[in-house]
This record gives C-alpha cells, sequence and structure tokens, in this order.
C-alpha cells in the first residue's frame, strides 16, 4: 500500500512545509515506496508550482482519489490540523503527525518533532532536529568570524515573506553600504538598496547556497537550521510571539518581534562597530545543543537515517476501536493519547478503562526459547524451568479459587509455557490440555509431562473447536499479548460449558505503579503488551462478553513503590500493612479475575 503526506499550504504559512513534503515524497520513492503528495490550504496550485518547481504536478494526488485508496498511514504536515480533517484521515489509516501545533496534537497516533517546540507542547513519540534534510555544502570551519560592514548577507522569511519581513529588514540594513545584502523577496515590494544588493524572487535549491553567507536573518524555522548545519551564524527576527518562544529555547540569537524586533537590527547596524561576536556565540552554542541531543533527542530513532528512511520502516498497528469493549475512538473522541514513547502509543478508553497500545512497527519478539530462558532470567534472576515449582505453587493457590466456583474437570489452560500450571491442576484432579505459542514449550509439555497440548496462537489454534469443550479456561499473564482481546474473549465463551469459569491474571493500570508512576509503568511495559486492564472496570468488561465475575484477587504489592512513604512499607511489619491496603483498594500492580459463563 501506499503512504500519504498532507502538506499545508495557507496564508501565514510560508513555503517550508510544502518543499519538506515533496522532498518526502521524491525520497520516499527513491526508495522504492509507493507515495503521494496532497495539498491542503487556501493558497493556489499555481503558487506551489512556482515555490517546488516543474516536477510538482508528477507528486500530487487529487483529493477525490485519496478515499478511494488503501493506504499504509498518512502524515500531516499541517501545522495544526482541524479536527474535522483529522477525523477524516483516521477513519482512512494510522495518522502521524509533524510538528503538529494544533489543539487535536494529543488525538494523533504518532507525533514526530522534527524543529524543537515549546516544554509546555505534549510529548512525541520521536524527537530529533537530526531528522531534517541538512545541507551537503557546508564551511570548512563553522562560523568563522567576519566584519557585519562587508559581510555577505542573505535576508530570507521564507517563500512567502509573511509581514512581508524582508522589506522592512533589508531597509534596516541600509548602513551597511559595503555589505552584499541578498533579499529574497518572495515576489513582494522591496526599497530601494545600494548597488552591492541582490533581490531574488526565489532562490531555487537555497539549502545548498547557505555556506556562502557570512550571516542570515530570518524567523525560526526549517532555514534557521539548515544555515547553522551549513556553519553559517544566524540572527532572527520573529513574526510572531509564538516564534520568538521557540527561538529562544532552541538557543538563536533574536533582535525581536516583527518591527521591535527590526527597530533592534537597525540600531545594531548603525553602531559605530557592530560586533556580531553575540550571533556567532549564540549559533554555535545552538548547534552544539542539537548535535548533543539537548534539543528534543530523548526519542530519536534516527540515527543517520534520513526523514524518508525512517517513515519508509514504519508498519504502523493502531487501534480504530477499543480492543476489549470495541468503543469507537474516532467517533468518541474522549479517548485520547495519554502517552507515548519511541515505536509506541498509549491510548486510554473512556468506557472501559482499557489501556491500549498502538505500535509504529510491530513488536521484535518471538516466543523462542530464548524468552523463557535469557529474557526470563534476566528479569527474575532464574530461568523458567528453574522457577517451576514456584509457579506451580502459585497454580495450586488459584485453583482453590477455580475450585470454590467450577463444577465441571475439563481444563485448557492457553499459554501454558512448560506447562507448571497444567501440572497442579493434574495432580488436583483436572483432565487438562495446554495451548502455548513456543513449539518447544508444547514439545517440553507433551513429551516431560505427557501432557496433551497445542501448538499455536488463540484463537486460531482452536478453530474448528466444537462449542462447550471445556469447563475451565485459564489464562495466566496471556490476555495482554493478545491484540484482538474482544474477539478472544468470544471465543472463550463459546468454547466454555455451561457455568463454566474463566480465569485469568494481568498487569493492572489502576496499581500502585499505574496511578503514582504511570509514564515510568507504561515505559516499562513489555512491548507485545497491547492492553492493560483496569480491575474496577472488569466486571463491566467481562460483563458485555456473557461472564459474571465472582472474584477479583489484587496481586503483585509493591508498598516501596509508593511515592514519599515506600520506605515505611518496603519490607517487614509495614509489608504486610501494605499488603492489606493494596488488596483492599486493588492498589497490586497485577491482579487475578475468576468469572462465570452467564
Amino acid at each position: 500500500m501506499a503512504i500519504l503526506i498532507v502538506a499545508s499550504f495557507e496564508k501565514g504559512r510560508g513555503g517550508g512545509h510544502l518543499m519538506r513534503c515533496c522532498g518526502i515524497v521524491r525520497e520516499l520513492r527513491e526508495l522504492g515506496r509507493e507515495a503521494w503528495l496532497f495539498i491542503a490550504g487556501n493558497r493556489g496550485i499555481e503558487d506551489a508550482r512556482q515555490i517546488a518547481g516543474n516536477g510538482l504536478d508528477a507528486l500530487l494526488i487529487p483529493e477525490h482519489k485519496i478515499f478511494k485508496q488503501n493506504w499504509d498511514f498518512a502524515v500531516l504536515d499541517r501545522f495544526a490540523t482541524p479536527a474535522a480533517e483529522l477525523r477524516r484521515y483516521q477513519a482512512l489509516c494510522p495518522v502521524i503527525g509533524i510538528d503538529e501545533g494544533g489543539k487535536k496534537r494529543h488525538e494523533f497516533d504518532f507525533l514526530f518533532d522534527v524543529l524543537p517546540g515549546l516544554r509546555s507542547r505534549s510529548e512525541a513519540n520521536y524527537c530529533s532536529a537530526a531528522l531534517l534534510t541538512l545541507p551537503k555544502n557546508q564551511k570548512p570551519l563553522a562560523f568563522p568570524a567576519f566584519y557585519l560592514q562587508n559581510a555577505k548577507i542573505l535576508v530570507c522569511f521564507g517563500a512567502e515573506n509573511a509581514k512581508n519581513l524582508s522589506f522592512y529588514t533589508a531597509n534596516a540594513l541600509k548602513p551597511l553600504a559595503a555589505a552584499q545584502i541578498t533579499v529574497v523577496s518572495a515576489g513582494k515590494k522591496m526599497p530601494v538598496l545600494g548597488n552591492n544588493a541582490i533581490i531574488e524572487s526565489i532562490i531555487p535549491n537555497l539549502r545548498e547556497k547557505l555556506a556562502g553567507f557570512d550571516l542570515v536573518i530570518t524567523h525560526f524555522g526549517i532555514c534557521a537550521f539548515e544555515s547553522i548545519a551549513a556553519g553559517t551564524p544566524v540572527a532572527l527576527i520573529s513574526p510572531s510571539q509564538y516564534h520568538e518562544k521557540l527561538a529562544l529555547n532552541a538557543g538563536f540569537f533574536s533582535f525581536g518581534i516583527k518591527k521591535r524586533g527590526v527597530a533592534a537590527l537597525g540600531c545594531f547596524c548603525r553602531a559605530k562597530n557592530p560586533n556580531p561576536n553575540k550571533i556567532i556565540s549564540a549559533s554555535c552554542a545552538a548547534r552544539q545543543k542539537i548535535a548533543a541531543g539537548g534539543i528534543g533527542a530523548e526519542n530519536s530513532i534516527c540515527g543517520e537515517k534520513k526523514f524518508a528512511a525512517v517513515l519508509a520502516a514504519l508498519k504502523p498497528q493502531v487501534f480504530k476501536k477499543c480492543p476489549v469493549c470495541g468503543t469507537d475512538f474516532i467517533k468518541h473522541r474522549t479517548e485520547k493519547v495519554i502517552a507515548r514513547f519511541a515505536e509506541r502509543s498509549y491510548r486510554l478508553c473512556g468506557y472501559c478503562r482499557t489501556i491500549s497500545m498502538n505500535r509504529a512497527a510491530p513488536p521484535d519478539i518471538s516466543y523462542s526459547d530464548a524468552y523463557f530462558f535469557e529474557d526470563y532470567e534476566k528479569q527474575y534472576g532464574k530461568t523458567y524451568l528453574e522457577d517451576f515449582l514456584h509457579i506451580k505453587a502459585l497454580g495450586k493457590t488459584r485453583l482453590k479459587h477455580i475450585c470454590s466456583i467450577a463444577s465441571g474437570k475439563r481444563l485448557l489452560d492457553i499459554g501454558c509455557a512448560y506447562g507448571p500450571f497444567l501440572a497442579a491442576a493434574r495432580e488436583a484432579g483436572y483432565y487438562v490440555q495446554g495451548a502455548d505459542a513456543s513449539s518447544s514449550a508444547v514439545s517440553y509439555v507433551k513429551e516431560s509431562l505427557g501432557i496433551n497440548a497445542r501448538y499455536g496462537f488463540f484463537p486460531a489454534v482452536f478453530e474448528g473447536e466444537p462449542p462447550g469443550s471445556f469447563d475451565v479456561i485459564t489464562m495466566w499473564f496471556v490476555i495482554e499479548h493478545l491484540r484482538e482481546t474482544g474477539t478472544a474473549l468470544r471465543r472463550i465463551h463459546e468454547l466454555l460449558a455451561k457455568d463454566g469459569v474463566f480465569a485469568f491474571s494481568t498487569p493492572s493500570s489502576s496499581g500502585v505503579s499505574g496511578c503514582f508512576l504511570p509514564r515510568r509503568f507504561l515505559e516499562q511495559s513489555p512491548a507485545d503488551h497491547w492492553t492493560i486492564f483496569n480491575p474496577r472496570r472488569i466486571r463491566r468488561v467481562l460483563g458485555r462478553a456473557g461472564f459474571k465475575t465472582r472474584k477479583i484477587v489484587s496481586t503483585g504489592h509493591h508498598g516501596e513503590r509508593l511515592p514519599l512513604f515506600g520506605k515505611f512499607f518496603a519490607e517487614g511489619k509495614g509489608a504486610k500493612i501494605w499488603r492489606g491496603i493494596s488488596s483492599f483498594f486493588l492498589l497490586g500492580d497485577t491482579f487475578e479475575v475468576y468469572a462465570q459463563k452467564r
């Protein structure tokens, strides 16, 4: 399938969004991906052709064709995407926002912040100025000293030249009679300058010409970053308070906002010996800050990749509806993304309070031997088989809850691993069967324990199994691994006999970690955990699936994780007190559920 790139091209937005999107589409095609550009905005196609060049038409897709085609995902470079437009694209496919600054930023499936934003802006999945396409032509020595009086100066305020800042800035530079000034006018009126001045409507391939100047005067945006990458000092004049905040946050030197900034530049130029050292120092500091990862590189995946190469590698897996209760995320806008990390976004369902995970690419996890040995040992200090007896003992405790509810003896353990619970259930008099996605685990259960087991993923592994085949079905820390949870619950309901028992354990979103350390809790959640349930809403969830919840047991009590007071509940008597509090208020980091088919 193809990738749709949507560029903003509106009055007051310049041409940077359009140029960036044209470059992304071309590079995606060079990488062998089908990609198309749609221009959204109130400026005409002729203006777009003037800025992007003659090859623009070959990149474009008409609006009426967008909704007749299947897309891998859409990338919106819209500055501030309207709510209705976002919903329209989300109904088609997963949606990625680039440098999104609108009120609906929190509703995007994934976010890329290429240009550093304000700290008040919500987090992004990927954040790195290194994703910019930077100039190949760079000064051998970055930011060399120069005399302003005879410097080569570029004045460029984008392809639209909003507020006609180029006019006022060029006028402020008049005292520098010996300087060579190049002004990008974007077709707007310019003052009468000296003989050394050059006025250009647009400079083709400007990125690769920036190294030829001693100073670039522009506003916060792509050109500013390209200039410091080329080794050319940058001074900014901001067209708005928002641009000024962005400029100062990134560490650029700024003369100020609009005409006040222009006036400050004029005073600077009329000084007897205007010294550009502050401009050079600020440009050097901004470059070092970006290179060191000081500007939003915490979720960088780019390395040396171009932006298009990063996009080409994505294979988003996004829930349009809650995988548990079926609530439509697009129709009901109360559901929002609550946390973002590299490759993952977490969305909270407003109805069942289940947290579901969207992934930018499938998790790199296979249920091989390493999953139960090396990986398990890293987390628990011993391999799964070394932990067999401990897990079997836990199984005996769980069987007491099951025996108090179940009447039949036919038991299926989904995700049985190497069979400790199956062994405990057999000893308790159950006729047991297992299923697991690990072939080596299934072989061990069949050959070493002598218990029947099937290899495969649920529910596909039980396709064709007649209804009512089991009296008890269990899932111990398995249900969160299933992407289509609602489908799995319906199939479990079918496979259970009348009054059959469904028992499972899973991480809790309302435990002490989820409540008091939610970001760290989600960040440490395994890459293949698609859902995180809330025990306070599990009765509602299971009720819709045809079950009556008989018992909820809070487990995984970690008083030491409680902020401020954790040291009082870490061990000894304090730990016992916390266990009681945690059990009553369902503050355990995991929980068990025992439900019965209605």
